[in-house]
């Protein structure tokens, strides 16, 4: 984790999605003191997955990833970053 002197936090880390229905869920290294900002996550293959984030809190975060054509959920891995108050 890295901190900005106006307070706004940033982690990052990679993800692993073993289970298609139902994603993975990144518990944060260190819980944000008030609020996610954002939370960003990137394809780690060349497979160009669909990627999204959803149910964000202080602590985590969930991530699944589509098949562009199919819209199936799919297993991959990735990168995620994302800032806190």
């Amino acid at each position: 984790m890295f901190y900005f002197p106006f307070f706004i936090y940033q982690q990052w880390g990679f993800f692993a999605i073993t289970n298609a229905n139902t994603g993975v869920v990144v518990s944060m290294p260190i819980t944000f003191p008030n609020a996610m900002l954002c939370a960003l996550v990137t394809d780690g293959g060349n497979s160009c997955y669909s990627t999204g984030t959803y149910n964000w809190s202080t602590g985590m975060f969930t991530i699944a990833e589509k098949e562009v054509s199919g819209g199936s959920f799919v297993i991959g891995t990735g990168r995620w970053f994302s800032l806190g108050k």
